[in-house]
């Protein structure tokens, strides 16, 4: 693949214990708009990415995923989240790499970190 463009990543699949508490923390929590449902998988909307979430096969799928979503303000993002639901673990950080974080989990324990870029990535 070196000698084209690079690769974009088109969706992200969870595989989720409880669907339904998983799509109300992707969608009521996070805010992520809801584009199609099944009984066993539903798509969000993820900026560029969409987001698939699917019923069942946590085990034998579990890979320790993380998902970073970036905001203008980390602040107003972690008043509006923890509003709707998010619980935060700890204080926001200041990373050497350049960006504030803060971390949450969604209902499987995936790790989701809110992400202000203090310079370019």
């Amino acid at each position: 693949m070196s000698d084209g463009p690079p690769m974009p990543l088109s969706y992200v699949t969870l595989f989720c214990r409880d669907m339904e508490a998983s799509v109300r923390f992707y969608r009521d929590v996070l805010g992520l708009p809801a584009r199609g449902f099944g009984p066993r998988f539903a798509w969000l909307d993820a900026g560029p990415v969409r987001l698939g979430l699917h019923a069942g096969g946590q085990d034998r799928h579990s890979s320790g995923v993380n998902l970073h979503f970036a905001v203008p303000d980390l602040g107003t993002a972690l008043a509006v989240l923890a509003a709707r639901g998010a619980h935060f673990e700890g204080e926001p950080t200041e990373e050497p790499w350049g960006a504030r974080t803060a971390r949450t989990r969604d209902p499987d324990g995936n790790e989701v970190e809110i992400i202000q870029w203090t310079r370019e990535p």
